[in-house]
């Protein structure tokens, strides 16, 4: 009886160890600018928007075939021009797999003089292939939060590794308070940053995802500089637009079951450990 107990208990703590391990963010205390690299298999649903080979932007996988970025990475002018843009996946720096873009849908009410309603909706060409570096996200169905609470932001910049940053909300009048005599800011824009700076998004993030709780909640949209005491970082606030999303793209906002998105597996972990723990009280106490 004893060996069969120090069986199961082993594997117990083997399935917590791989169930967190799978979960496991590695963006404490990193940043983008200047900062840590991250592992993409942290971030699966982390993109490369490139042209002519060359990364110009980040987004974010909502979809098998949908990525969800910033407006300005594209503008009005560029929506049509798709033949030399590519998407990028699965890997620590900016030479993953790609898939040529189909096609990108630029938000009606983006203004680039106001930065406001700053989304776009790219289609690919084909599916990507799910992998434990490749994978959905879910999109925040919130439009607000609390502010001081955590959200992670990754990006390449103008490098070619992943590095990534744990930044703190702000309040939309603290943010308002900062950008005054710069521009308005409204209920479809998320603030998080440092009061002091060091941390945050910079250029060629641009369309980056912003993720709390394993779901996208922003898309790195502008700031006053990179990391700039004073002023934090300006999103997108993507649950604003969520209606906009579905009806747009093939996104299903109620298929919580499906496994290619971040943070299914923790379903999957909690139902393999309940199973152990049921057959060790059988043992015990049958």
């Amino acid at each position: 009886m004893s060996e069969y107990i120090v069986s199961v208990v082993y594997l117990a703590l083997l399935g917590l160890n791989l169930c967190s391990g799978a979960l496991l963010n590695v963006t404490l205390d990193t940043r983008i600018v200047g900062g840590e690299a991250v592992d993409i298999k942290s971030h699966p649903y982390q993109v490369s928007l490139q042209y002519s080979n060359q990364h110009f932007c980040g987004g974010a996988l909502v979809t098998r075939n949908t990525v969800l970025t910033a407006a300005h990475c594209f503008g009005t002018s560029y929506a049509s021009m798709t033949s030399s843009y590519v998407v990028k996946f699965g890997s620590n720096t900016t030479y993953g797999t790609g898939i040529q873009i189909d096609s990108v849908l630029v938000h009606p009410s983006y203004s680039s003089e106001l930065l406001d309603s700053d989304i776009a909706l790219i289609r690919l060409k084909s599916n990507v292939t799910i992998s434990n570096s490749v994978a959905l996200i879910r999109i925040s169905e919130l439009s607000s939060y609390s502010p001081g609470s955590y959200a992670s932001v990754t990006g390449w910049g103008y490098e070619h590794v992943l590095r990534g940053a744990n930044v703190p909300l702000t309040s939309e009048s603290e943010c308002q308070k900062s950008y005054a005599n710069v521009i308005n800011i409204t209920k479809n824009m998320i603030c998080a940053g440092y009061s002091k700076g060091g941390k945050d998004a910079c250029q060629g993030d641009s369309g980056g995802p912003l993720v709390q709780k394993n779901k996208l909640i922003g898309v790195v949209s502008f700031g006053a500089g990179c990391a700039r005491a004073g002023f934090p970082g300006v999103y997108t606030n993507v649950g604003q637009f969520m209606d906009w999303v579905v009806d747009n793209s093939n996104y299903n906002r109620n298929n919580s079951a499906d496994t290619a998105y971040v943070g299914a597996a923790q379903t999957n972990c909690a139902s393999f450990l309940l199973g152990i723990l049921t057959v060790m009280y059988c043992i015990l106490f049958a």
